[in-house]
């Protein structure tokens, strides 16, 4: 079992962006710890901030919130990859399980 799982997190974040209700869904079980790539700490931080705002997350108001909040613009690729691995938002509660569960590998280790 690994401790980590990049596509995992790649369709948890373009599952955030693309679909609301995972967005809701993601607040409530998930934090930025349980994201393994800092990049997508970051977009996690990002959607924290727009949803406790009340704003919707969409791939704008992600961008413009991350840059407002770091600085910086996203990694615009890798932003990229995460909506286009995501084929429905159906299946998100798998998806944050699988995250729950790598991220509590990391934790019992350290």
């Amino acid at each position: 079992m690994s401790f980590f799982d990049l596509d995992t997190e790649k369709y948890v974040i373009g599952s955030i962006v693309q679909f609301q209700e995972a967005a809701e869904y993601c607040a409530e079980r998930l934090e930025r710890d349980d994201f393994y790539d800092e990049r997508n700490q970051m977009m996690w931080d990002a959607t924290v901030d727009l949803m406790e705002k009340g704003a919707k997350v969409t791939p704008a108001s992600m961008e413009d919130a991350h840059r407002k909040k770091f600085g910086k613009d996203l990694d615009i690729v890798h932003f990229v990859e995460c909506q286009s691995s995501v084929a429905s938002g159906a299946e998100i509660s798998t998806w944050v399980s699988r995250l729950d569960d790598c991220s509590a590998r990391r934790f019992m280790v350290t």
